[in-house]
């Protein structure tokens, strides 16, 4: 797939991954503090098969999460990073790779296929998962 433009969290994981990627294209990689991971507070570390996580993970139940982010306002931090991301640049690049994290990649499917409702499925997401979206630009 063609990238013209690689926007990374400034996590080491999404940096190196997007280090790799970029061996050979020699693209701008733009490192871009609100593609990072959601902050989860006092759950940071913990095995996410516990069920907390299974709580924390509902944007409809949106629990308070402790010195983190809740789901709700995570979404609309990544909700705001994408919008600015399309304003910023299309136009001037056609295919923008953003490599950052699980929660990151649950709320950008949000973005393009609208907030989840009352009967809302987790979505477990995979390392390494690449998921392709179109937006339209008016």
């Amino acid at each position: 797939m063609p990238i013209d433009l690689i926007i990374s969290s400034p996590l080491i994981r999404a940096k190196e991954t997007a280090n790799i990627i970029n061996e050979g294209r020699n693209l701008p990689i733009k490192i871009d503090e609100r593609a990072m991971e959601r902050n989860l507070g006092i759950y940071e570390g913990m095995p996410n098969s516990d069920e907390i996580f299974n709580e924390i993970r509902y944007y409809t139940k949106n629990v308070p999460v402790e010195n983190g982010e809740d789901c709700q306002s995570y979404t609309k931090r990544v909700f705001d990073f994408l919008n600015d991301v399309f304003q910023t640049y299309c136009g001037k690049y056609e295919n923008i790779l953003i490599c950052s994290h699980g929660f990151f990649l649950r709320s950008a499917r949000w973005y393009f296929n609208g907030l989840p409702t009352e009967n809302e499925k987790i979505v477990r997401i995979k390392n390494c998962q690449v998921d392709v979206y179109e937006k339209t630009i008016n």
